[in-house]
């Protein structure tokens, strides 16, 4: 934000809790500029391993249940 952002986009977001998580975070660090998820369209991948591979690619950890 020092530097003269205006928004922050994070990683791809799996689960709805961690995001959240993550933004009461940055407001406790005081950003008050908005904060958009980014999304991995699920119908993108033709199969659940491809989302896997995808996702560990990013370095995320995709939710299981």
């Amino acid at each position: 934000m020092e530097a003269g952002a205006d928004l922050v986009v994070c990683a791809p977001v799996l689960a709805a809790a961690p995001f959240q998580e993550y933004v009461a975070q940055l407001r406790g660090a005081g950003v008050a500029c908005p904060i958009w998820p980014s999304v991995l369209p699920l119908h993108a991948f033709e199969s659940r391993a491809e989302f896997y591979r995808v996702a560990r690619s990013l370095h995320l950890a995709p939710c299981t249940s």
